[in-house]
Order: C-alpha cells, then sequence, then structure tokens
C-alpha cells in the first residue's frame, strides 16, 4: 500500500500535477447516522464516506462562508 502511494505521487509530479499535503480530520458519528450516510452514499455514487465528508465540507464551506472560501483558494 505505501509502495503504491508513493509511486501514484512520484508519476504525479512527473507529469506536472501538484500534490498537495493533506490532513486527517476525525469525528464521532452515532451509529444510526453512519447508516444513514453509507446508504446516502451508496444511492449517490459516492467512492466512500470520506469522499461524501470532503463534498459535504466544501458545500457549506461555499455556501455559508462564499467570500472565505473564494479568498482562501486565491492565496494558493
Amino acid at each position: 500500500m505505501v509502495f503504491w502511494l508513493m509511486f501514484t505521487v512520484v508519476y504525479l509530479e512527473r507529469i506536472g500535477m501538484k500534490v498537495e499535503k493533506t490532513r486527517v480530520v476525525a469525528t464521532r458519528i452515532t451509529n444510526k447516522m453512519a447508516e444513514l450516510v453509507e446508504e446516502f452514499c451508496r444511492r449517490n455514487g459516492y467512492v466512500n464516506v470520506a469522499d461524501f465528508f470532503r463534498d459535504a465540507i466544501r458545500e457549506k464551506l461555499q455556501r455559508e462562508a462564499p467570500e472565505l472560501y473564494r479568498s482562501f483558494f486565491e492565496e494558493v
């Protein structure tokens, strides 16, 4: 697994794609909420639950703090 990840990063850098560093952000949710999220992901074509949470965070920031969201990505 680690080898595959390293290979992927090297490949992406070689073809000119920027590889951003990431950070794990964790939270606890109830079993019932987890089941709801998993079912939603299955029905709506999300690759996995993490993909759903990234999308949900992005949507919330764009909707409730659009100026902050835009300025953050303009600085990068």
